[in-house]
């Protein structure tokens, strides 16, 4: 677990960054609402297991509320994005970001921000991801955590994500590597607890992905 640490907070000290942002209000901003509902909310059960030990959710239905997520696509780069800004509304308990979407054919830097739009402040902030893309060399870095490997990131990480975002660059497809999985999202407010997630793939790089991404283990 430490490994895994050490191996994605190296990569977030690398891709996180306080970006200036565009004043001019002709930005090329579209929004994306996705109606469909998450057929299944499947949390791996090391972490139902974990988050059961520390108090954080049990499996009662009446204890957890799904909620919606924001997801932001700010192009750094021109070129990188099919446009200069999406913003894509997730449902109740979040959806399927599929990068090949969204991403067009300059190499360069976008910054991806999370938000659990219901829940703008809560006691407690908790981000958990599981890679579900393969680690691998580039140069002389090593990116990725690997297959299945998850790790809790803290309420800091959450704010930073929710108003920097998360730098990815797609130049040999890094933001497959760094990004490629499922993001937990988990506040806790007056005893309540809230969840919701985010499934990060690339339909045009499968290869670069764990078997198990594409069916939903």
């Amino acid at each position: 677990m430490r490994k895994n640490i050490i191996a994605l907070a190296a990569v977030s000290f690398f891709f996180f960054a306080c970006e200036g942002k565009k004043e001019d209000a002709k930005v090329d901003v579209r929004v994306i609402k996705v109606e469909d509902l998450q057929k299944d909310f499947k949390l791996p059960e090391s972490l139902w297991k974990l988050l059961a030990a520390e108090g954080s959710v049990q499996h009662k239905d009446n204890q957890i509320i799904f909620v919606p997520m924001q997801v932001e696509l700010v192009q750094k780069n021109d070129g990188v994005l099919k446009a200069e800004k999406f913003v894509i509304e997730l449902p109740r308990g979040g959806g399927v970001i599929d990068l090949a979407q969204w991403i067009a054919q300059e190499s360069g830097t976008f910054y991806i921000k999370f938000n659990m739009t219901e829940i703008e402040k809560a006691e407690q902030f908790q981000v958990f991801f599981l890679s579900q893309s393969r680690r691998r060399k580039i140069a002389d870095e090593i990116l990725g955590m690997g297959c299945n490997k998850y790790i809790e990131l803290g309420a800091s990480y959450f704010n930073a994500m929710k108003e920097s975002g998360l730098a990815l660059n797609t130049t040999r497809n890094r933001h497959v590597t760094v990004s490629g999985g499922r993001w937990f999202f988990i506040a806790r407010d007056q005893g309540k607890t809230y969840l919701s997630q985010v499934a990060i793939t690339d339909t045009n790089q499968k290869e670069l992905f764990c078997e198990d991404a594409w069916t939903g283990n």
